[in-house]
């Protein structure tokens, strides 16, 4: 009995049309079937039906649906190649164009062109463009270059700068000496002293300085002596002194001390408050018959010999001027005329007069009736000539 022989019916294959092939997916499906995809979908472009464990004679079958699977495969992989990857390298190649901006320390310029780079850090090697380590690059050297891309650089520069006279690493950074200090953490207050000003632009050649400035207060007790004073005082009778005596008064005061790195340049100090005020010793000159007042001072304290004398109520000095109570004759050579006196027991006097008996620093004094004289007589007494 002759056997017929069993023809396999082929399975027609449909592959769908990929324009560009992005990934590729195997799928091994529940029927024990094999799936295989070209889109992100997962679409199948190719299916190969349940394959059993081959026996002896179903061998050459294997082997053919074996070599399917790789002729597939190879038809896939080409095709990713020439969609996805021919893209990316014509991407890649493709120049692109950049705005690159370069901060220096004394200048800002521009460079506008194209280049075909893939990275921020590849376009700049490729344009001849060197960063290091301390400048800053935006967007970052790592990321993707863009069409128009616009590329910031700032260059830093190592430096030194001295704080409360000690030296210290800094990076110099394009901008004012304020925001290099901040930049650097460096710190200061209101009163330091920063060397070039804050609000100047930094250059190559900055030497910046910061000296430590400290201000410290302190309040102390302190005693006021009190001061003399001498009055010409109308309220008291002419050629009488009346003495107030002085008190001590104590007072607080702020003294403010200024240090420079450490030494000491200033001490100010302010008067705050009186704790006590101090009590003035005042000396009162009496002037009652002529009527002077104010404060005055003395030039020459001397012992005199003084005589008295009068002539009538139209007497006249020797500088034609009227003769009076408080009149004094002097010796020109001794007390110029225009000098002025208090003499204890008298009072006020003014010299506008001379004698010929009236030498050195003798005085004759004026008054106002005979009777006066003939009660003064020839007295020494304590004279003060006046400033």
């Amino acid at each position: 009995m002759s056997k017929k022989s069993k023809k396999k019916k082929k399975k027609k294959n449909t592959k769908p049309e990929v324009t560009e092939v992005k990934s590729v997916f195997l799928t091994v499906k529940d029927d024990g079937s094999l799936a295989i995809a070209a889109n992100e979908d997962g679409s199948i472009a190719y299916e190969v039906e349940k394959i059993e464990i081959p026996t002896d004679y179903e061998k050459a079958a294997e082997t053919k649906v074996s070599t399917n699977i790789l002729k597939l495969l190879l038809v896939l992989v080409i095709i990713f190649a020439l969609g996805y990857g021919g893209n990316m390298l014509r991407l890649y190649l493709a120049p692109r164009h950049v705005d690159i901006t370069i901060n220096t320390m004394d200048d800002s310029y521009n460079i506008q062109t194209e280049v075909a780079a893939h990275t921020v850090g590849d376009a700049l090697e490729k344009l001849g463009i060197y960063v290091s380590d301390m400048d800053v690059v935006l967007p970052y050297t790592t990321e993707k270059l863009n069409d128009n891309e616009s590329i910031e650089i700032t260059k830093r520069l190592p430096s030194r700068v001295t704080v409360a006279g000690k030296e210290q690493n800094v990076i110099l950074t394009p901008g004012t000496i304020e925001e290099v200090l901040e930049f650097n953490n460096i710190e200061y207050d209101e009163d330091d002293i920063v060397y070039p000003k804050l609000t100047k632009t930094v250059s190559l050649g900055s030497d910046i300085e910061i000296k430590d400035v400290e201000v410290v207060t302190k309040t102390k007790k302190k005693k006021i002596g009190f001061e003399e004073k001498i009055i010409l005082d109308p309220k008291v009778a002419s050629g009488v002194m009346v003495e107030d005596k002085g008190e001590e008064g104590k007072a607080l005061y702020t003294y403010t001390y200024t240090y420079v790195n450490g030494e000491k340049t200033d001490t100010k100090k302010e008067f705050t408050k009186w704790l006590k005020k101090p009590q003035d010793h005042v000396i009162h000159l009496g002037t009652s018959a002529t009527g002077q007042s104010g404060e005055v001072s003395i030039r020459r304290t001397f012992t005199s010999n003084t005589t008295a004398y009068y002539a009538g109520k139209k007497g006249r000095g020797a500088l034609g001027t009227a003769c009076h109570y408080g009149t004094v004759a002097v010796d020109p050579k001794v007390f110029p005329y225009g000098s002025t006196f208090w003499i204890a027991g008298y009072g006020f006097g003014y010299a506008n007069d001379c004698g010929g008996a009236i030498k050195g620093t003798k005085l004759d004094l004026y008054m106002r009736s005979n009777k006066e004289c003939y009660r003064w007589g020839r007295r020494w007494v304590t004279a003060y000539l006046l400033g």
